[in-house]
Formats: C-alpha cells, sequence, structure tokens
C-alpha cells in the first residue's frame, strides 16, 4: 500500500465518522431523555404484567397460599417455643407444623436434632454479624456444650431481647410494642406471616403459675419463677429464637457494634 492508499483511506476514516459522530452523539442523547426511559419503563410494565397474567392458575394459586401456610406454621411452631430458620425449605414450616399437631413427640425430636446440628453455625453467625455480643454468646455456648442449660437458657433469651432492641427499636418480650411494630411493615402478606411469632407466643407471655418446663417462658426463668428450665430442648428453643430474631425480625450489616 502507498504513501496515497493510506492518506485516503485515513481521509475516507474521517468522513465516516464526520457523519456517523453526530447521530450516535443524538442517540445517546435521546437514550437519556426522560421520555425515551419512560417510553422502556411502561414497555417493560407492560411485559411484567403480561408475563404475570400468562403464569397458570394452580400456580398462582399455590404462590397465594404461601403466606397462608406460612402465617399458620410460625404460629404453631411459635406456640410450642420453636422458630423457623430463613435456610429452610419454604415448604418446610408447615410440614412441621402438621407434624407438631399431629405426632408431637416426633416433630420436637426431628427438631431438637435439626438445631443441635446448626447451634455452632447459628451461634457463630450471630456472633460475626454482631460482635460486640461475641464473647457472651461463646461463654453461652460453651455452657450448653456442657449440658449446663440453667446458664445457656437465661443468656440466650436475654441476648435475643437485646439484639431486637437493637435490630427494631422495641423489647422482644412486650406484645404491645411488637405488635405496632408489625402494623407499620410492609403489607405483603409473606412479610406479616414470616413476622407473627413476635405476638401470642408462650416464650414472650407473662408468667401463669403452675409452670411447666416443657413449656419456655422467659417471664418464669429471668425472675426465678421456674427451676426446671434447664434442659437441652429449651436450650435449643432459646437458640432458634436467637436466630429468628437475628434473620427474620432484622437483618443488620456485620459487625454494626463497632
Amino acid at each position: 500500500m502507498t504513501g496515497k492508499d493510506i492518506q485516503a483511506a485515513a481521509e475516507g476514516l474521517n468522513a465516516a465518522v464526520a457523519i456517523a459522530f453526530p447521530r450516535l452523539e443524538e442517540a445517546y442523547s435521546r437514550f437519556l431523555s426522560q421520555d425515551v426511559l419512560g417510553d422502556m419503563n411502561a414497555r417493560l410494565q407492560e411485559q411484567l404484567q403480561r408475563l404475570c397474567f400468562e403464569i397458570p392458575a394452580e400456580v398462582r394459586a399455590a404462590m397465594e397460599r404461601v403466606p397462608v401456610e406460612m402465617r399458620r406454621a410460625v404460629r404453631v411452631l411459635g406456640q410450642r417455643g420453636w422458630y423457623i430458620e430463613m435456610d429452610m425449605p419454604v415448604t418446610l414450616p408447615p410440614e412441621l407444623a402438621d407434624w407438631l399437631e399431629n405426632d408431637y413427640p416426633a416433630a420436637v425430636d426431628w427438631l431438637v436434632g435439626y438445631y443441635r446440628g446448626r447451634a455452632p453455625a447459628i451461634i457463630e453467625d450471630v456472633a460475626t454479624r454482631f460482635a460486640a455480643r461475641r464473647r457472651v454468646l461463646q461463654l453461652a455456648f460453651e455452657a450448653h456444650g456442657r449440658g449446663e442449660y440453667e446458664l445457656s437458657v437465661p443468656i440466650f433469651l436475654i441476648q435475643a431481647d437485646g439484639l431486637c432492641i437493637q435490630l427494631i427499636g422495641v423489647s422482644l418480650y412486650r406484645e404491645r410494642a411488637t405488635s405496632k411494630y408489625i402494623e407499620q411493615l410492609p403489607a405483603d402478606r409473606l412479610t406479616r406471616a414470616l413476622h407473627e411469632p413476635l405476638v401470642g407466643s408462650p416464650i414472650s407471655a407473662p408468667y401463669d403459675p403452675p409452670w411447666s418446663g416443657e413449656h419456655l417462658n422467659r417471664h418464669a426463668v429471668l425472675h426465678g419463677a421456674a427451676t426446671d428450665y434447664g434442659t437441652e430442648v429449651n436450650s435449643l428453643k432459646a437458640i432458634s429464637l436467637l436466630q429468628y430474631v437475628a434473620t427474620v425480625v432484622g437483618e443488620a450489616p456485620a459487625d454494626q457494634d463497632k
């Protein structure tokens, strides 16, 4: 290729750029304009609405049942002192609720095994996210590991309350305050359903003798009315409550205590 050829090619490229660039600049400006973006947004919403209508009726019905079934599940579990974990499959809590109502001993055995296996990871996760609580939680879990449940249960209950206050500004065990908190949550039914255990749980209910160690009650434990609460089941229930507060009631960035 001669020098003239290179020069001619360069001149042709410059001419092409001179023609194309204003057009590209105009298109880019139109793309950034509110009218174009608004039109794109309207078309996108229309497509999403069409997609929703195209979902099979049986699928939509199943999706609508989830909040109803979840509300019943978390209520049944909470009434027996157990709390869901967000890592559970969405179908598991309703199955556990049925199990608790139809075969309580077998369901409790399963829950004990589940939270016995999950407890180390739960404590580590909460201690990592809320660093100021690490030493207290570690000491409580060490007591749990030694079978000293008379020591671990009160600490887990206290830490769950403190964590609730830290996350949402109200005490876990004051139902009037938690009821008001639930009322201001987003209106979607699943969010409200997941927070159902904040109200009406035996753990936060006023102490009503005679006390039964089978049903964990914060008032009876922390005010010294109960002396037979020191069981592995109750300690695991308290751990399930702690993780419920940390993962369901409120999300917070790691090390927010620092």
